[in-house]
């Protein structure tokens, strides 16, 4: 008898997530559906026991896993296998995501939003809140996105979502999409850019509207080792420069108000950074390849270096000053670096 194929495809990505690793794939094995689903998951190379977990799994569950092991680390080498290894092996109607170190609760997450897709041809995306806890600094547990984070809405589109990114990766269903040669449209997604999900889930919204089921079927971790942690934008200012890039690719002519602030809010972040650490290097490099970019924070003066949430507690080993005196020294640490 032919396998029946996979109504779902759950892509999971693993790289040295041996203390979360068997909670992640338990959620997905505990899976309660009245149709077949498959977990594609890709270990980057781990130096941990991740690969041997993700084996027992795969023995125990060979019908539903189709694994990929590394022998090198090809994040680090700037090559990318979501798209190439993960995505275009993908059988599913629907699309679901989970990171290893992240986890789904509920046995009947996927069946809830498969309904709910099934009822409603003209969504795209399907999504619903998670529980984010810290494995760090003792800091309480929140759910995610608030009501007023996804704008109080239930029903949502592009408009919304690219002002805001309330989509928590482990909550999303995908529904397939293809271009005008019937290749997935999660085939070629770009390199070296992130945040990567924000950017798919954008791609997704340009065909169809966001849903939003009101139960919370999964934990979000947020831990040490988690790669947008702790200054990401500092960590990989050309990456998420080229989001921005991509995403006035995705949608031209439009958005331009949200995709500017967001812009914005990179800047900031990249001078409080640079600031905080007394490098400048990072920004500089992102400037030298963007060098428009000097005439667009000059003009956003008081959007980028007046910062009512600037919570470093030093500048350039002085101490913090706020008000237009903050301000000031802000905008002469700025021409001085870069003005010149």
């Amino acid at each position: 008898m032919k396998k029946k194929l996979p109504l779902v495809s759950i892509i999971c990505t693993a790289y040295n997530h041996e203390p979360y690793i068997r909670q992640c794939l338990e959620g997905f094995a505990m899976q309660k559906t009245n149709f077949p689903i498959e977990v594609l998951i890709s270990d980057d190379a781990s130096t941990d026991k991740t690969a041997d977990i993700i084996r027992e799994y795969e023995a125990k569950y060979p019908e539903m896993f189709v694994t990929f092991y590394h022998k090198e680390n090809l994040y680090s080498q700037g090559i990318g296998f979501f798209s190439e290894e993960l995505c275009s092996n993908a059988q599913g109607k629907y699309i679901a995501l989970c990171e290893g170190d992240d986890y789904w609760t509920d046995p009947l997450k996927l069946q809830k939003q498969v309904n709910f897709m099934e009822k409603n041809q003209e969504f795209s995306i399907c999504f619903h809140p998670v529980k984010v806890i810290f494995n760090y600094h003792n800091r309480k547990s929140y759910i995610y996105p608030s009501s007023s984070q996804r704008f109080f809405k239930s029903i949502l589109s592009a408009d919304d979502l690219i002002w805001r990114n309330f989509i928590q990766t482990n909550s999303v269903l995908y529904r397939s999409r293809y271009d005008e040669k019937g290749i997935s449209i999660l085939k070629n997604i770009p390199l070296s850019m992130l945040p990567g999900d924000y950017y798919i889930h954008l791609l997704f919204a340009k065909y169809g509207k966001i849903g939003f089921i009101n139960d919370v079927m999964a934990v979000y971790r947020r831990h040490d080792g988690g790669l947008w942690q702790h200054d990401p934008f500092y960590k990989f200012p050309l990456e998420c420069r080229k989001f921005h890039v991509e995403v006035q690719k995705l949608f031209p002519n439009q958005y331009k108000d949200a995709i500017e602030r967001n812009l914005v809010y990179l800047y900031k972040s990249l001078i409080e950074s640079s600031i905080k650490y007394q490098d400048d290097s990072k920004l500089k490099t992102v400037l030298n390849l963007y060098p428009d970019d000097i005439q667009f924070i000059i003009c956003s003066y008081q959007q980028i270096l007046q910062s009512p949430s600037f919570k470093i507690g030093k500048i350039m080993g002085q101490p913090l000053v706020r008000g237009e005196s903050f301000l000031r020294k802000m905008k002469q640490w700025f021409r001085d670096k870069f003005l010149h």
